[in-house]
């Protein structure tokens, strides 16, 4: 009887550890957890907290770290991922430090990468917030384009766009405008159409060639130049141009500032 009775303690024991044990959660694999950080900082991001996006992001790159180590592909990325999300914070020296560190992770293992241009550009866009780094930008702007180039067919390659844009803003920024010129004219066929006014490219490009032509305006003996301008515009694409409405603004600033056309170039001017 007394062994009986020792069975059955046993065998309720063992039921009851099994019992927890088939309560218990289920712990996550590695890959699932930076999978899931991924995910909330996709969704606090995109909600606007980017506090909480932040503290995700870096959870992700130091679990990257401490299991691939520092220089993987999958760590570069969550470096970029985290230096983005530090940009929209406004906190522009950490997130060029984090650009930087991961370029040089990839010219070092991966100086061939399909993605070397666009950390590039986006290293430049956060330089180029500073006019005092504008000489930085448009170097890392121009190197970004040539790899593209070597490696793309010539102009097809919609990663040109930005740069183009780029390139052009600080040019005009430092005044220089005949070598903002032909990266406008480069950047125009390649717009997208669907997206209008309200794409964010083409709203950047817009704004760059009002910049163009308002720079323009403010050199002596230009408004012939822009009146030409007008011309060809009006007669390759009507009132449909998106160039119109820029050069009608320099015009104008030329009129404001007491530079004005003659009464002949005021009627072709609109204005």
């Amino acid at each position: 009887m007394r062994k009986v009775l020792a069975g059955f303690f046993i065998l309720s024991i063992l039921l009851a550890f099994g019992t927890c044990a088939r309560k218990a959660p289920p712990v996550k694999p590695p890959s699932s957890q930076l999978e899931t950080l991924i995910q909330k900082k996709k969704i606090l991001a995109k909600a606007g907290d980017l506090e909480g996006a932040e503290e995700k992001a870096r959870q992700a790159l130091a679990m990257c770290i401490a299991g691939k180590g520092e220089k993987h592909p999958e760590t570069i990325t969550r470096m970029i991922d985290l230096a983005q999300i530090l940009s929209r914070r406004k906190r522009r020296e950490e997130a060029i430090s984090l650009y930087r560190r991961a370029l040089a992770f990839m010219e070092k293992g991966e100086p061939d990468s399909d993605n070397l241009p666009d950390v590039l550009c986006l290293l430049g866009e956060e330089l180029a917030k500073n006019p005092q780094d504008a000489e930085e930008a448009a170097d890392v702007f121009t190197r970004a384009m040539r790899i593209i180039r070597a490696k793309s067919l010539g102009m097809k390659d919609s990663r040109l766009l930005p740069l183009f844009i780029n390139l052009a803003r600080l040019y005009n920024a430092n005044g220089q405008y005949e070598e903002a010129e032909p990266l406008l004219s480069m950047a125009a066929p390649m717009l997208p159409p669907a997206g209008g006014e309200n794409d964010p490219q083409n709203a950047l490009y817009m704004e760059t060639l009002t910049d163009y032509y308002l720079g323009l305006a403010k050199k002596p003996g230009k408004t012939e130049f822009l009146l030409d301008e007008l011309e060809k515009a009006e007669s390759t694409a009507g009132n449909q141009s998106p160039t119109i409405i820029p050069i009608l603004m320099a015009l104008a600033d030329i009129r404001i500032r007491g530079k004005k056309p003659g009464e002949a170039e005021i009627g072709r001017a609109h204005v």
